[in-house]
């Protein structure tokens, strides 16, 4: 059995139980014909047996099924959640869940987003709404939402794209401004870094074959990509995808501890003025003193001269 099959399998049955249990909670001792394609049981419910300290009894536990509706609700949940947690482990290193995972997440929200507004009502009187999300305990559907919600979140994934939506099944979406025009900028440093060294930005590749002509020949282009990361935690106001940060740090590690390449900024100079300078300082302070002490002391020397010969 393949991971997603687990996967699927493993919340399918954590949403099924979230109903189950709330029947339970509820104490109802009426029985709704289960429409799926489950064998209806003979009994409509079942005896569990019981030991108390006043002798032995039977509890009668009602079973209640969800029609149809609610079932389909579930499984497109269900399947959903399940693709976008495998998509997520599968392109956990290198980092890059953001833009390979955008469907899944849109099919998880779609998902949840048409359970989360059924309002219609069954026989009993209830929605698909209540009996998913508001009637046991532990909430299975809304916290499994909360988990992939909240890792997308965390991500900042939503700075990636400038808009994303679900059209009848089919997600569109389109990258960002600056998204777009990082990949650019990251392909042209990673396509220099390989014409060069032969290999490219990879935590993988540890090669520092080449690494002096790498720091002059792919120079300009490391420069642009990096003003534009900078242009793009300005305006973001550092909630940064995590793909594009994750893509930055390994061209950064690779350029400096791989490479050994340096880059000399021109803010470090009105630094290193200053730093002089407020050095300096107490040396020339003492030496002005010094010679208006002497100066002073001359002239305190001269006066007493003069008074003593008139």
């Amino acid at each position: 059995m393949s991971v997603n099959s687990c996967i699927k399998l493993y919340i399918s049955v954590l949403c099924t139980w979230s109903v189950l249990t709330t029947t339970i909670a509820s104490g109802s001792e009426h029985s709704v014909p289960y429409k799926g394609h489950l064998p209806q049981p003979e009994l409509q419910g079942h005896s569990a047996h019981t030991d108390s300290g006043h002798g032995q009894g039977s509890v009668y536990i009602p079973w209640q099924a969800i029609d149809q509706t609610c079932l389909a609700f579930v499984e497109a949940m269900a399947r959903s959640a399940a693709n976008f947690v495998e998509c997520s482990v599968r392109h956990a290193r290198p980092l890059h869940f953001c833009q390979s995972c955008i469907d899944d997440y849109v099919h998880v929200q779609s998902a949840y987003k048409a359970i989360a507004e059924d309002d219609i009502k069954d026989s009993t009187g209830s929605t698909c709404k209540d009996v998913l999300l508001s009637r046991d305990r532990i909430q299975v559907v809304k916290k499994t939402w909360s988990f992939v919600d909240d890792m997308w979140s965390k991500g900042y994934c939503s700075s990636c794209f400038s808009s994303y939506k679900d059209v009848n099944g089919t997600v569109e979406k389109e990258s960002s401004h600056g998204a777009h025009e990082f990949e650019i900028l990251f392909q042209e440093v990673a396509s220099c870094v390989s014409n060069v060294t032969g290999g490219g930005i990879s935590p993988y590749n540890h090669t520092s074959k080449g690494g002096a002509l790498v720091c002059t020949k792919c120079l300009d282009s490391y420069n642009k990509l990096n003003k534009h990361y900078a242009h793009i935690e300005h305006e973001t106001h550092n909630h940064v995808c995590v793909d594009l940060v994750d893509a930055m740090n390994y061209t950064r590690i690779m350029w400096s501890d791989q490479f050994h390449c340096t880059v000399k900024s021109r803010d470090l100079i009105p630094v290193i003025c200053l730093t002089v300078f407020f050095s300096l300082l107490p040396i020339v302070f003492y030496i002005g003193s010094k010679i208006h002490g002497v100066k002073q002391e001359r002239k305190i020397i001269k006066q007493k001269r003069l008074n003593s010969s008139s």
